[in-house]
């Protein structure tokens, strides 16, 4: 019986790959989202900063969501890119995003919660972006 050697996974062979699990990598280090207990009334907030940027250069964008059983929350970055993460029944949901805009100009960031029992809520926060 011969016994045979593999050879290691190495990035070099399947560079592709290797770029596609960087850039995976890079994404997930950009997003974050969470959920937790102690909701009440319906209520959204989202900011941003900074508010005004260069194009290219990035913005943190937080959105924070209260509810009695949210369903989840919507973030329009006013440029066609829209993100959506479900809180499944949650209370609190805070979601975390860093956006980099590719033209200059005026944007609205749109921020919509959704809760089973008390329907939906949006806020929005405007940001500027020269180029």
């Amino acid at each position: 019986m011969e016994i045979k050697q593999r050879t290691p996974l190495r990035s070099a062979r399947f560079p592709a790959l290797a770029a596609a699990l960087a850039a995976a990598l890079v994404l997930s280090a950009c997003q974050e989202s969470s959920v937790g207990t102690g909701g009440g009334p319906l209520d959204v907030t989202v900011t941003a900063e900074p508010t005004t940027q260069t194009v290219g250069q990035a913005i943190a964008i937080r959105a924070d969501a209260v509810g009695t059983s949210l369903d989840g929350t919507i973030l329009d970055f006013g440029d066609g890119q829209v993100d959506s993460v479900a809180a499944f029944g949650a209370n609190t949901q805070t979601l975390t995003r860093l956006k980099t805009y590719a033209a200059p100009g005026t944007y609205i960031i749109v921020a919509r919660a959704e809760d089973v029992t008390q329907g939906s809520k949006s806020a929005q926060v405007t940001v500027q972006v020269n180029p």
